[in-house]
């Protein structure tokens, strides 16, 4: 178990808390007036659901606005229609980090052969602060 930090670390990470909770409300503003004024301009620049449109203005400035949709299906019940031609549905393949890990935690000469296939990237850090009530 992590030891609490001395009091000088707890100051620290007590003001870095506060900073941190303050920078997340005010991007939390920030992106609400973003998405705002994306609105407004799309709202001037005409397109249909799914399209893409790029307006020059008269000082050089380009504006591309560009709309789409995103799908979600009930493909079982699709498929039940039985189409002539028929709507393909795709399979996502992936990784199974479990059975993965295990291999690296139990059998390393497998591991070593899998892991030649196997690419890795940092995922974006994650700081989660919850304010006092």
């Amino acid at each position: 178990m992590p030891q609490a930090p001395t009091a000088n670390g707890f100051k620290s990470l007590r003001k870095l808390a506060s900073e941190l909770l303050a920078a997340k409300a005010a991007e939390s503003i920030a992106k609400q007036a973003r998405i705002a004024v994306e609105h407004e301009m799309a709202a001037l620049v005409p397109g249909n659901d799914e399209s893409q449109r790029t307006i020059s203005l008269a000082d050089g400035t380009r504006i591309t606005v560009k709309r789409g949709l995103i799908y979600s299906a009930d493909l079982d019940e699709i498929e039940k229609l039985a189409l002539d031609p028929p709507i393909k549905s795709k399979t996502v393949r992936e990784l199974d980090l479990e059975i993965y890990r295990w291999y690296r935690d139990n059998d390393p000469k497998a591991f070593s052969e899998i892991a030649r296939h196997v690419e890795t990237k940092p995922r974006k850090i994650l700081v989660t602060v919850k304010a006092p009530k």
